[in-house]
This record gives C-alpha cells, sequence and structure tokens, in this order.
C-alpha cells in the first residue's frame, strides 16, 4: 500500500489467520560502506553483517541472507526474529 508521503508497506499473507510486515533496513557493505536496502520481516534484529563465509544460524528463528552493494561485494546478513 502507498501512502501520500511516500512510504510504502508491504503485508504477506502466509496463511488466512497469520500475517507478516516486511519493513525496509539499510545494511551497510562491509567492504565499501555503501547502503544496502533490505526487506526484512517486522521485529527483526539484525545480528552481524559480515563479507566472510556464511554464518552459522544458531536456531530456528536466526536466518543467514545474501546480498550485494551496488558495487558488486557480496555479504550475508545475519538477523533474528
Amino acid at each position: 500500500m502507498g501512502y501520500p508521503d511516500g512510504h510504502v508497506e508491504t503485508t504477506l499473507n502466509l496463511t488466512p489467520n497469520l500475517r507478516s510486515t516486511v519493513g525496509i533496513t539499510e545494511i551497510q557493505c562491509p567492504q565499501c560502506g555503501t547502503d544496502v536496502r533490505m526487506g526484512l520481516p517486522a521485529g527483526s534484529v539484525v545480528k552481524s553483517v559480515t563479507a566472510a563465509d556464511q554464518p552459522e544460524t544458531d536456531g530456528p528463528r536466526q536466518k543467514a541472507r545474501p546480498i550485494a552493494c551496488d558495487n558488486g561485494h557480496e555479504c550475508f546478513v545475519l538477523f533474528e526474529w
């Protein structure tokens, strides 16, 4: 849904009784500092951003997601919700 101020909110319907709102988070590339925007589930907390190997998750509510900045640097964002 779009708003007059340009704010965008996205809601995913996962099941008829379960909904998840996705927010946009800005992450800094660990190699060059460029801001990278990515969608994360509402209430998520970024635990780390690394250009090294994909980090291990520490439970069912953590996920490591690959992203790349506009300069082509690839990294992983570890978050939990």
